[in-house]
C-alpha cells in the first residue's frame, strides 16, 4: 500500500489549499479531516502466506483480508462477519474493462439520456446530457483534479459493465435480499410491464470517477454493500470502532461529521472486493486518486436478519446519514420477510399455542405514509424477530395484521444488540419523509 502514499498525499496537499468560495472551502476541510492524519486501517490477512502478514489480531483489526477459501470456510460456518473484509479472488473477466470503452458505451446505449454528476469541489449533483458527458470527459486531462472536478463523479449508473460478481454473491445466505425483492415484486418468466422498483436498483449498480471525486461520509440506506474494483484504484476511509456518543454527533451531523482521527485508509486495486456486511452500520468517506470503475450492489445475509432491521431502522430515523433516500417499496420488503418468516413458522413443528397475535392501530399524524409505512414495516419484523427469543411466548402490540412467534427458524439464530427495543409502540420520526428527503436530494450526497 506505500506505493498509494505518494497519490494520497497530493489529494491532502490539494485540500489544504485555501479557497475564498464557502462551498470549495468546505468540502476541502471534510477532506482534510478524513485524510489528516493519514492512518491506514489495521489488517487481519488470512492466509498469511498468500495475502502477507497481518498488522492486527482477527479480534482488533479494522478489515480483514480474506482469500476466497478462506472466506467460503468462514462462512459455511455460520460466522456473522462484523467489520469490513476485503477478499482476493480470481476473477477470469480481469483487465477487459476500460473507461473510454465504458463511457462510449453509456452514450451508445443511452444517447437521449441525462446522468447525474458530481463536482468533486463542492460536492454538488448536476445533471448533463449523456452525449455532453461523453464530450466534455474526451477534452479533459483526466489526470488533473481541476480540470476534472465538475464531472468528476458519475453517480446512480445501473450495472452497464456486467462484469463477474464476486463469489460469496452465489452463497445461500447472501441472496436473502434478491429473493425478497423477486417474492414482493418479481415475476417469473417474461413480462411487457413493470413497476419502478427503487430497491430493485440497488441490487446492481457501477461507480465510475476521476481524479478529485470525494464521497461525503455517509452509511449506505441498506446497510449491506459489496463493490468490486474493475479499473484503475479507490481510497475508502472507514471508521474505526466508534462510541455511542460518536454516533449521536453522526446522526446530528450527517454528510459534514468530522471523524476526529477515526478514519482509517483502506486502498482498493483491480479485482479487490470490499464486502461490508449486511447488518454492520459502516462510516465511510470515499476519495479518488485516478480514473477508476467499480461494480457492486446491496446485499443481506440471511444469519443475521435483526442486525439488518435495526440497522434499516436506524437510517429510516437518521436519513442525513445516508445518500439515499428511503426506499418506497421498502414496506413491500419489509411485508415479504414477514410473509417469508411466517413459512418458516408453519414448517416447523411449533404448536399454535406458541403463537400470540395482536393488534393495534396506533398512528402518528406527524409522519407521512411513505415514511411511517416503511418505520412500521421495519419495526414490526424487529419486534418479531427480537419476541422470538422470549420463553414462553410474549404478548406484544404491533400494526394490524403482524404475526409473532416465541420458537425460531433456521433463519434467525443469531444474536440481537438491540434486544427489546421497539416491542410495545410504532414509534415515528420527529421530522416528515418529505422534508428529509428534500434534505437529502439537496445536498445530492447519493450513491458514490
Amino acid at each position: 500500500m506505500a506505493r498509494h502514499l505518494p497519490a494520497i498525499r497530493r489529494l491532502l496537499s490539494e485540500a489544504e489549499i485555501f479557497h475564498h468560495d464557502p462551498s470549495i472551502r468546505h468540502q476541502r476541510e471534510l477532506k482534510r479531516a478524513w485524510l489528516k492524519p493519514l492512518r491506514w486501517a489495521s489488517i487481519y490477512a488470512e492466509p498469511a502466506d498468500v495475502l502477507g502478514r497481518s498488522s492486527a489480531s482477527r479480534e482488533d483489526a479494522d478489515v480483514w483480508y480474506l482469500d476466497w477459501d478462506a472466506f467460503r470456510s468462514y462462512s459455511a460456518k455460520g460466522h456473522i462477519f462484523d467489520r469490513p473484509v476485503v477478499l482476493k479472488q480470481t476473477f477470469r473477466d480481469t483487465g477487459m474493462y476500460d473507461i473510454r470503452e465504458y463511457v462510449e458505451m453509456l452514450a451508445e446505449r443511452f444517447p437521449d439520456r441525462t446522468i447525474d454528476v458530481q463536482d468533486g469541489r463542492t460536492g454538488w449533483c448536476n445533471t448533463m446530457n449523456i452525449r455532453d458527458y461523453q464530450s466534455s470527459l474526451a477534452k479533459l486531462d483526466r489526470l488533473s483534479s481541476a480540470e476534472a472536478a465538475s464531472i468528476s463523479n458519475a453517480i446512480n449508473l445501473g450495472p452497464i459493465a456486467r462484469a463477474d460478481e464476486p463469489l460469496f454473491t452465489r452463497l445461500r445466505r447472501f441472496r436473502l435480499l434478491h429473493m425478497l425483492v423477486d417474492r414482493a415484486f418479481g415475476q417469473l418468466g417474461k413480462t411487457l410491464e413493470r413497476a419502478p422498483v427503487d430497491i430493485m436498483s440497488c441490487l446492481a449498480f457501477d461507480l465510475l470517477g476521476f481524479r478529485g471525486a470525494f464521497s461525503r461520509p455517509h452509511v449506505d440506506a441498506l446497510v449491506g454493500t459489496w463493490v468490486r474494483c474493475l479499473v484503475g484504484s479507490k481510497i475508502w476511509m472507514v471508521t474505526a470502532k466508534m462510541p455511542t456518543r460518536d454516533w449521536d454527533r453522526f446522526a446530528k451531523e450527517g454528510a459534514d461529521w468530522l471523524p476526529e482521527d477515526k478514519s482509517r485508509i483502506v486502498v482498493f486495486e483491480q479485482d479487490d472486493v470490499l464486502l461490508m456486511p449486511p447488518g454492520l452500520r459502516v462510516v465511510h468517506a470515499v476519495f479518488t486518486a485516478e480514473p477508476s470503475l467499480m461494480e457492486g450492489g446491496m446485499m443481506w445475509d440471511d444469519h443475521n436478519v435483526p442486525e439488518i432491521l435495526d440497522g434499516l431502522l436506524w437510517v429510516i430515523q437518521n436519513q442525513v446519514c445516508t445518500n439515499e433516500a428511503v426506499g418506497f417499496q421498502l414496506p413491500d420488503i419489509m411485508q415479504s420477510i414477514e410473509a417469508l418468516f411466517c413459512c418458516e413458522f408453519r414448517s416447523s413443528e411449533r404448536s399454535v399455542a406458541d403463537v400470540s397475535i395482536v393488534a393495534t392501530t396506533q398512528a402518528n399524524a406527524n409522519v407521512d405514509a411513505p415514511t411511517a409505512g416503511a418505520q412500521r414495516g421495519v419495526q414490526t419484523t424487529l419486534g418479531c424477530l427480537q419476541a422470538s427469543r422470549k420463553k414462553p411466548a410474549a404478548v406484544i402490540r404491533l400494526p394490524v395484521g403482524s404475526l409473532l412467534w416465541n420458537q425460531t427458524s433456521k433463519l434467525l439464530i443469531t444474536s440481537s444488540k438491540t434486544h427489546g427495543q421497539c416491542l410495545n409502540s410504532t414509534a415515528c420520526l420527529t421530522q416528515s419523509f418529505s422534508t428529509k428527503q428534500s434534505r437529502a436530494h439537496k445536498s445530492s450526497f447519493r450513491r458514490s
